[in-house]
């Protein structure tokens, strides 16, 4: 069997060797030359599956070790017989993670309690799931939109297995503090999700802030917003012209249209701008790897087995915590988060794409994703407990760090 696979899914060798001979290639570069002896195709996001790419190809089952499937044209692969994968809830926990170190740099920087924010999830799938039960345990209040997961629930009990006792509208979600998006990007149809922040929802915005002035607008923020969903969910020329014009307005962006020939202008006007790397803990990628190689196996009716990875005992990474006299807890525990996931190394890191010329701006990103460092998830760290208050505690266990009493 002959497997040509994306360069950037990890461990992709040495997982999927045991079903044949893996060729890796740059995700941007796989073309139907690389393809013509392939019967398994693996990718990430960066990967336009379809037509085009695997026609008069012998490829019979597609893998995506990703959560969104966007970049796969899973319609014609099914019409012409090709087995297809992906790994839904792979890097959830990450993205939620990411998220969650993000609202406390933010809150930190404008001087916000973040108990006293209103916090608006637009997407209620995996990632908007674990991200909603952490924020529950923080007891910060949350608002969920999702038209389709309540039009699924219309008739139905006001409750569901994913913890979310209600829905509401689009529009009340835009009262929030924080609004951050976690939906798949669904270009047509009554639930699209593309350019959902647009022209039309930005003016909405500025009515709020009429309604609420703002003194001393260098220094105040009355909103954020976040995106680790799809570019696309963002109309990024719209929000540029916006945010050159409404200070009220704070944006956290790690996903671009036009990746990876981002819009610079449009980074250089956020609180936190990154290169796409929200789902990128080793954990997530992992997971992802093995789901689709399982599902592989499961195709060509291959017995399963383990990786070896995934039989090892992970041993926690200890961690010291440490309290200034008087800090509030919250502030000691982004100091931690900062440690265990450096996110504004991130930002910098990518705002030196400046650096390069036009033609060396897309490769510096791409080239950001590839050499991204090992960063792995809260849970696999352990934090000594005898320097901590109750809210510290109650804060940590919230968040998924394991903690030695």
């Amino acid at each position: 069997m002959n497997i040509v696979a994306d360069e950037n899914i990890p461990e992709v060798k040495e997982v999927f060797s045991c079903l044949g001979n893996v060729l890796t290639v740059p995700g941007r570069e796989i073309s139907s030359s690389d393809l013509k002896n392939a019967d398994v195709l693996l990718v990430r996001s960066v990967t336009i599956v379809n037509e085009k790419l695997l026609m008069n190809t012998p490829v019979k089952y597609v893998g995506s070790a990703t959560i969104g499937e966007d970049h796969i044209d899973t319609d014609w692969l099914k019409k012409n017989g090709i087995a297809y994968a992906n790994a839904p809830g792979s890097n959830a926990q990450s993205v939620a993670e990411y998220v969650i170190t993000a609202i406390f740099n933010h809150c930190q920087a404008f001087n916000k309690d973040l108990r006293s924010q209103t916090i608006g999830i637009v997407g209620a799938g995996h990632v908007g799931t674990c991200l909603k039960t952490m924020l529950d345990k923080l007891e910060i209040n949350v608002l969920v939109n999702d038209p389709l997961k309540s039009t699924l629930m219309e008739g139905k009990k006001n409750n569901s297995k994913d913890g979310f006792e209600k829905f509401v509208e689009f529009e009340d979600v835009l009262q929030a503090d924080i609004i951050t998006f976690h939906t798949p990007l669904v270009r047509k149809g009554e639930f699209s999700t593309w350019h959902k922040i647009n022209d039309d929802v930005l003016s909405k915005l500025s009515d709020q802030f009429r309604i609420k002035p703002l003194k001393n607008s260098i220094n105040k923020c009355e909103k954020l917003i976040i995106n680790t969903a799809r570019g696309g969910v963002i109309d990024n020329a719209a929000l540029l012209h916006y945010l050159t014009k409404n200070p009220g307005l704070q944006v956290i962006l790690d996903v671009w249209e036009n990746e990876p020939d981002i819009n610079t202008d449009l980074m250089a006007n956020c609180f936190l701008a990154t290169p796409h790397i929200a789902g990128y803990s080793q954990d997530g990628k992992l997971s992802g790897t093995v789901m689709i190689y399982k599902a592989a196996c499961d195709y060509f009716n291959i017995k399963f087995m383990k990786p070896e990875f995934v039989e090892k005992d992970v041993i926690p990474i200890r961690l010291r915590y440490t309290r200034k006299l008087h800090e509030p807890s919250f502030l000691a525990v982004s100091r931690l988060l900062n440690e265990v996931f450096p996110i504004l190394e991130d930002d910098r890191l990518l705002r030196q794409i400046n650096h390069q010329n036009t033609l060396q701006k897309g490769q510096y990103f791409d080239s950001l994703r590839k050499h991204y460092r090992i960063r792995r998830e809260f849970r696999n760290y352990s934090i000594a407990t005898e320097e901590c208050c109750s809210e510290d505690i109650q804060i940590l266990k919230a968040l998924g760090f394991q903690l030695e009493e």
